[in-house]
């Protein structure tokens, strides 16, 4: 999909570049959490992502918090 370079006024324009350049820098420094995370959303705390590599499998231990993917111990 190309990007219209006549809306470069536009904030949807921006957005968009902005997001793209994102979603390649993600795909060349971290993988993995491409992989894990195809549709970038959000990972950390209380999201039910993993924060080192993006995944959704975590421990189901009620005691601790953790990552099957990674191996992350999060605290």
């Amino acid at each position: 999909m190309e990007v219209d370079h006549s809306r470069q006024g536009d904030d949807a324009y921006w957005d968009e570049v902005i997001r793209r350049r994102n979603v390649a820098w993600q795909a060349q420094a971290h993988p993995e959490r491409v992989k894990n995370n195809p549709n970038a959303e959000p990972c950390g705390h209380f999201t039910g992502r993993c924060a080192r590599c993006g995944s959704n499998d975590l421990w189901d231990d009620n005691l601790h918090y953790g990552c099957n993917s990674c191996g992350a111990f999060l605290a």
